[in-house]
């Protein structure tokens, strides 16, 4: 393959990731009026909640693994299903410690463990019944 078409390609793949960001994000900014419209305050602002903890919870869970994906399939030719497997593994164990930890949650709510005394201020505790919520 000639570096004439190496660049090419590697120029439309950048333009087609940049045109399909934007369009995700052109996307979010459209539905703005639409929910504003739909939803309550209190609806909308639950459902903020809700995409704010799970932007968190993908980043902690998947610890971003898919991005090294495509690095690691030109790196690791030989043993890209090992490197595979490794982050599966590694996604899998994530996901059960965030799991364990959200079932840890009540409890620390109701004052057993770390939490006890029952010394919440009040936006905590309305943060927290949202959370139960959309949970």
């Amino acid at each position: 393959m000639s570096e004439e078409t190496k660049g090419s390609k590697v120029i439309r793949a950048g333009i087609g990731y940049t045109v399909g960001n934007y369009l995700l994000k052109g996307l979010t900014f459209l539905t703005v009026p639409l929910f504003s419209r739909l939803l309550s305050t209190a609806e909308y602002g639950v459902f903020n909640a809700y995409l704010a903890y799970q932007t968190i919870l993908y980043l902690l869970v998947g610890l971003a693994l898919h991005t090294s994906l495509k690095n690691a399939k030109y790196r690791y030719k030989e043993e890209f299903d090992r490197y595979n497997s490794g982050c599966i593994l590694l996604v899998i164990a994530s996901a059960a410690l965030a799991a364990r930890l959200q079932s840890a949650l009540p409890a620390l709510r109701r004052g057993g463990g770390v939490l006890q005394g029952g010394g919440e201020c009040a936006a905590a505790g309305q943060l927290w019944d949202g959370a139960d919520s959309v949970f």
